[in-house]
């Protein structure tokens, strides 16, 4: 699932790609949030699986489209290589299917 975009730095992004990106980054932040809360208190499985594979398809489409990834924007943000395992775990989950 590696993209075989050169991924844009913060500073490369036209003005009609930054709010994306942003966007992106912040939604991103939050279903990681939502994911450590809801995993923490025992909550619904199928809530917290289906924002994991939201997240999954976020990090995807940021790679595809070549943006940043939200670790440029914050020191929170999950990296290029953190982005690598929870795609790489999403595909070992589908093959075991």
């Amino acid at each position: 699932m590696a993209t075989t975009h050169k991924r844009l730095s913060l500073l490369e992004l036209t003005p009609s790609l930054a709010p994306l990106c942003r966007a992106i980054h912040n939604e991103i932040e939050d279903l990681c949030s939502s994911i450590s809360e809801e995993a923490s208190l025992g909550h619904d499985l199928q809530a917290i699986a289906a924002a994991m594979a939201d997240r999954r398809h976020l990090i995807s489409w940021l790679r595809q489209l070549g943006l940043p990834p939200a670790s440029d924007l914050n020191d929170t943000g999950l990296t290029p290589e953190v982005e690598q395992i929870l795609l790489l775990g999403a595909s070992d989950e589908e093959g075991d299917q």
